[in-house]
């Protein structure tokens, strides 16, 4: 019966209801009375691919018809079935179950062998020039004795050392162009083993030598940074503050407010302890020094001096001069004591950084706005900004002081 016939058997025992049973063990298709293997392959193919479809596949999907979609995608590749694709399910339905007698998936053209028919064997390779029969290859083994009957390799083969001449360092010299199988060895020279031994030597003390001169350098480069940072330390940056009491920060209250405490406490309320209980004249406070951390050496702490009179400045201090706080009033820029070449707050706020401070709730000083300098607020009684505020005043010095070369050694 041909698979034509085993599609059209299928399409009929649908049709008249005629009872269809898979048997998963032998991978047979009962069809009524009929039998076929699973594997039978029938005229309908697969959209697309043009893959023929087996009986098995046909009828297991028949079987399967009411299940999901999902559920029989996972119960074919549980027990190894073709599937129907989702496309082509429509068009077999419809002709199996009888409503439509052609369908677009038949292939009439298509030759199908008959059940048992084995395929035909390709026919052996012919030689290029004739048309004799095909010429075999000779077996590489002998059918009455099972040996090789290529040729024996050990003819071939030759002792290159054994265990005395490898312990001594000996060369077979035999020649391996005649059958003489005997074998002479001669001892390595090993006179070059000392001019070897030499040279290793010189190259070691050498060797030596340049990592002893490497030492060295490393030694004088650490030592010239560590004089680098001890000369830096000895020159200490100069803060100028106002001297007017209409400033928030003047001399008085700098030192809380610039050391790591970053606290703003009013000058006014800050008493200045006297050195001499017997004199009744007002201390007067001509230079200020606080402490903050180094950042260019961790864990350690750079010195800072603060001055509100420009007139005790010598020619060898201004160039250790690195900012200017200013209240707002010109007659701090002008006062006696200002080089000729910062007679002007243009010229001043060119050369090192200026700073105004003012409430948070109150405006800047008028002339501030024509100066060249950064205006910082400070809150009356949220102290906690005043960090904050602190941060802003060191990242803006600190940027100001690495893009002047003349500030290098005041980098602290």
């Amino acid at each position: 019966m041909a698979s034509r016939d085993a599609l059209t058997v299928l399409r009929d025992c649908i049709v008249k209801n005629v009872l269809i049973r898979v048997d998963k063990t032998t991978e047979t298709v009962h069809l009524g009375d009929a039998s076929f293997p699973k594997t039978t392959r029938t005229q309908m193919r697969q959209k697309g691919s043009g893959k023929p479809y087996d009986l098995g596949a046909l009828a297991f999907f028949w079987l399967s018809k009411d299940l999901g979609a999902g559920v029989y995608m996972k119960q074919c590749l549980m027990d190894r079935w073709m599937s129907i694709g989702n496309a082509d399910k429509s068009e077999v339905k419809a002709y199996l179950s009888g409503q439509k007698d052609i369908s677009v998936l038949i292939d009439d053209q298509m030759i199908i062998e008959q059940p048992g028919e084995q395929p035909a064997q390709p026919s052996a390779k012919r030689q290029r020039t004739g048309t004799g029969p095909p010429v075999l290859k000779p077996s590489v083994m002998d059918e009455d004795n099972h040996q090789y009957t290529r040729k024996n390799y050990k003819s071939k083969e030759r002792l290159l050392t054994d265990r005395t001449s490898f312990m001594t360092g000996a060369v077979s010299v035999s020649d391996h162009k005649t059958d003489d199988k005997s074998h002479k060895f001669e001892a390595k020279d090993f006179s070059n083993c000392t001019d070897l031994l030499d040279t290793a030597t010189k190259a070691l003390k050498k060797f030596k030598t340049d990592a002893a001169r490497q030492n060295q350098i490393r030694a004088r480069v650490e030592a010239n940074k560590t004089k680098r940072r001890t000369k830096v330390r000895e020159k200490i940056p100069i803060i100028i503050v106002p001297a007017a009491l209409t400033s928030l920060i003047t001399l008085k209250n700098c030192k809380q407010f610039f050391s790591p405490q970053e606290t703003f406490v009013e000058h006014t309320k800050i008493k200045i302890e006297r050195k001499s209980t017997t004199s009744e004249a007002p201390v007067k406070l001509t230079k200020a020094q606080f402490k903050r951390p180094s950042i260019r050496e961790t864990g350690k702490k750079a010195k800072f001096d603060v001055i509100d009179d420009v007139s005790i400045l010598g020619p060898q201090d201004w160039p250790r001069v690195c900012a200017c706080v200013v209240h707002g009033a010109k007659w701090q820029l002008t006062q006696k004591g200002w080089p000729r070449d910062m007679n002007t707050p243009a010229k001043i706020f060119a050369r090192i950084k200026g700073f105004h401070f003012h409430f948070d709730d109150q405006k800047p000083h008028h002339n501030v706005d024509k100066w060249q300098v950064s205006k910082l607020a400070i809150s009356k009684k949220k102290r906690h900004l005043d960090s904050k505020c602190l941060t802003r005043v060191w990242q803006e010095l600190d940027t100001f002081l690495k893009g002047k070369k003349e500030f290098d050694e005041l980098l602290y």
